[in-house]
Order: C-alpha cells, then sequence, then structure tokens
C-alpha cells in the first residue's frame, strides 16, 4: 500500500518532531518500511537523517534510519519517469553538461555575448535559463525567438 503525505512545519525543531512522529506513523513498528523524505537539497537530507538518528537513540524511536531516502525533487521527478516509454532515448541533461556545452559555444562563436563571454555570472545565468526553458515545447520556445528578435 503507498500512502503519501505532505507535512508542513516551521524550521528547526518544530519541523524535525513532525517529521519523527510522521516517520514513526509510516513504519508502524516495522524498521524495514520504506520512507522517502522529499529535502531542497542533499545537504538537508544529511542534516535531516542524523537528526532522525539522534532522536531514535534516547526518544521516541523511528526504529533509526532504516529504509529511509532523502531525496530532492529532481530525484524522485527521475526515479518516478526512470523506463516511461515517452522518454525513451533520451538522458537527463546534467548541470556540469550544460555548462562544458555553454563554454564550448561561447569560445566558438560567442556572438552577442561577445564582450562578457568570460565572464564566470554569463555562465551561471546561462544554466538559470536552461533550466527555465527545458521544459518549454518547441512551439512555445520557436514564440519566444520571434518576441526576442531572434533569427
Amino acid at each position: 500500500m503507498s500512502t503519501t503525505k505532505i507535512i508542513r512545519a516551521n524550521h528547526g525543531k518544530a519541523a524535525t518532531a513532525a517529521l519523527t512522529e510522521a516517520v514513526t506513523a509510516f513504519k508502524n513498528g516495522d524498521p524495514l518500511t520504506a520512507v522517502i523524505v522529499v529535502v531542497t537539497d542533499h545537504a538537508q537530507g544529511i542534516r535531516l537523517r542524523r537528526r532522525l538518528a539522534a532522536r531514535s537513540v534516547g526518544g521516541p524511536s523511528v526504529a533509526g534510519i532504516t529504509a529511509i531516502r532523502m531525496v530532492t525533487l529532481l530525484d524522485l521527478s527521475r526515479d518516478l519517469t526512470a523506463g516511461a516509454v515517452e522518454l525513451e532515448g533520451r538522458r537527463s541533461v546534467s548541470d556540469a553538461v550544460v555548462l562544458a556545452a555553454a563554454r564550448r559555444v561561447l569560445a566558438e562563436d560567442p556572438g552577442v555575448f561577445g564582450p562578457v563571454a568570460d565572464h564566470p555570472s554569463l555562465e551561471r545565468a546561462l544554466l538559470a535559463s536552461h533550466r527555465d526553458l527545458r521544459e518549454v515545447d518547441a512551439r512555445s520556445i520557436e514564440r519566444l525567438a520571434r518576441l526576442g528578435g531572434l533569427p
């Protein structure tokens, strides 16, 4: 049986207490019950895992941290779409790959970016634009290009 529950709590001790209660409830006495916790980033996942482990030692038991997975939304989306027929043949592109491609294009033909092609903030801006536009369909990209006066 799969159950989803969204818990909202203030940060700090209140959030840790709410997470501890939720994990305890989901595990229902079985330490091997799988629990997935969505976090903002991997560092937060490590901190939460440590807090849960510390709380289970001397306080309310969450059956330790066995079978608890901390994932980001990106990790979760990759897991959920793995094997999807619609995505067959497509690979996800990491930030490192996008940055490498941007550097190569800027080195070969910087175009309008010529005066600032070597500036590190341009790479970050291009990466952010890629993130914003990667889910936009081709027709919308064409409309955006026409509005911006791009060829």
